[in-house]
């Protein structure tokens, strides 16, 4: 283990598109590698559009890999899904900061892949973004129905144009058969495979739909497969419950920081909930976007929830809130992303809506937005009244499947890692999560933020490298402890490897429809 740790600090790791070959040998598809990005090769790969008819029309999955550096001890592919739904496995892969490649791709090939529908995969989802022309997040007491369903029924005509045969195949058992035929196709007997958030739901129903066919499984930030899938709306609150008590531990945390944070000491939710009814009336310029919108109070909101992800991001959206009340709304903008939603929250919005057993009843889809408002004073946007389109989504998915979800007994055990305060995907989620599994162990992460892989936590760091060299796994109850610099440590957003911002943002899903 501590040649292990000599390694990580050695690699100043831890903190203080042509088509793939159509040609089969044995049933296998053989993959045509090519250079892309230096250091990288990339693929393609061709997968039934239909497992039922699984000669009819292919999908074309794109791939990339770092070549394991330990040729001689090479032990095969590990296979990374950042989560989403809609998060592409390639660009995390090309984002990755080059010592945690380095470090985890010592005796593996580093695979990322993008699922059906997404990134880089043909065709992929394209034109399924809520679009409600308003500024301002829909909410109960200001809520124009009419408008909001004109909205979503225009969701619904625009994605159906654009992805109408593909929209019936996007579902999660979907994806796992994909992600079987990509570990044959590269030679693997065993998949290894590392998933994070909604990518943990790829790994548990992968172990299930395929049992015995894993080799290392490490479940990072994990998703209640069955709340998540069966019962949404009880999956909604129980985020809301856990964004709002990221925000409650993040306005502790910036009251005793003055060198970075101007809300009041004594009552910093009332200082923040202040500015953000003051900027819902008058909203601020933001000099540094001069072309775009004013910043508004629900953009402080929308940045908040991008900053709950990760405590790297808490020091900067402290001094957004600082710039903001002096006036200047450009560090909110920064952190909001505002005008930079791309397809991905169209792919993740429909992959959802086909697979996620959401009732087919607008009435009722209001009336637990209603209830969402009541209990979520600050995160009643994500998936709220913007996301009713899925009342009315007009496909039933082909191939999905709703659980049970099982590990066998017999195969190599997963490694799951729960984070203590994580705002997305809730502790108790991975504990229930384990006892789902039957056989899993879980780590346990004391953090704040989502996600733990990409912290690069030297103990989180060791027990993965341990887990995926030699199969040994942390004891029963082990835990980490997140160690994040302090903001008079950090000139910059923080003091991690280079690319460590883009990596942790490749772990949530886009946009506030998501």
């Amino acid at each position: 283990m501590s040649k292990l740790v000599a390694v990580l600090v050695g690699l100043g790791l831890l903190l203080a598109g042509a088509s793939g070959a159509e040609a089969r040998a044995g049933g296998r598809q053989a993959l045509e590698w090519r250079p892309c990005d230096p250091g990288f090769e990339c693929a393609t790969a061709r997968v039934p559009r239909d497992y039922a008819r699984p000669h009819g029309p292919h999908l074309e999955l794109a791939l990339i890999r770092r070549p394991a550096t330990d040729r001689e001890h090479r032990i095969g592919s590990l296979f990374f899904n950042p989560g989403g739904p809609g998060g592409s496995g390639v660009g995390f892969v090309r984002f990755a900061p080059p010592p945690a490649l380095a470090a985890f791709g010592r005796l593996y090939d580093i695979v990322g892949f993008d699922p059906r529908g997404v990134g880089a995969s043909t065709p992929a989802v394209r034109d399924c973004g809520f679009r409600s022309g308003l500024d301002r997040f829909p909410r109960t007491e200001t809520l124009d129905k009419p408008a909001l369903l004109r909205a979503a029924r225009d969701q619904i005509r625009r994605c159906e144009a654009a992805n109408g045969r593909l929209l019936p195949h996007l579902n999660t058992a979907n994806v796992a058969r994909d992600l079987d035929r990509l570990r044959a196709a590269v030679g693997d007997q065993r998949l290894n495979y590392v998933g994070i958030s909604y990518g943990t739901l790829i790994g548990a129903t992968y172990t299930t739909l395929f049992p015995g066919r894993t080799g290392a499984l490490v479940l990072d930030s994990p998703a209640d497969a069955d709340v998540w899938l069966n019962r949404p709306f009880e999956a909604l609150r129980e985020q809301n419950v856990s964004f709002e008590r990221s925000l409650d531990r993040f306005l502790h945390w910036c009251s005793r920081r003055p060198a970075v944070c101007a809300l009041d000491p004594e009552d910093p939710q009332d200082t923040f909930d202040a500015l953000v009814a003051e900027l819902n009336d008058a909203p601020l310029p933001a000099p540094s976007d001069s072309g775009g919108p004013p910043v508004s109070g629900d953009e402080v909101l929308l940045a908040a929830e991008e900053s709950m992800y990760s405590k790297f991001f808490w020091a900067p959206f402290a001094r957004a809130l600082a710039q903001a009340q002096g006036g200047d709304g450009s560090g909110i903008r920064a952190l909001s992303a505002v005008g930079e939603e791309g397809e991905a929250t169209g792919a993740g919005f429909a992959i959802r809506a086909s697979e996620v057993r959401y009732p087919r009843d607008v009435g009722r889809y209001l009336a637990e937005m209603r209830h969402n408002d009541r209990i979520s004073e600050h995160f009643f946007f994500p998936g709220g009244y913007s996301g009713i389109a899925r009342a009315m989504w007009p496909y039933a998915p082909r191939g999905a499947y709703h659980g049970p979800f099982r590990h066998p007994a017999g195969a190599p055990t997963p490694l799951v890692i729960g984070g203590t305060h994580d705002p997305a995907t809730p502790y108790a989620w991975a504990k229930r999560f384990v006892s789902d599994l039957g056989n899993a162990r879980l780590l346990t992460y004391r953090a704040d933020g989502h996600a733990a892989l990409t912290d690069l936590n030297p103990c989180v760091s060791v027990a993965f490298l341990s887990y995926i060299e030699t199969g040994a796994l942390p004891p029963e109850g082990a835990t980490c402890t997140q160690s994040v610099p302090e903001p008079a440590d950090a000139a910059r957003r923080s003091a991690v490897p280079a690319g460590l911002d883009a990596w942790k943002r490749a772990t949530r899903p886009a946009g506030p429809g998501g």
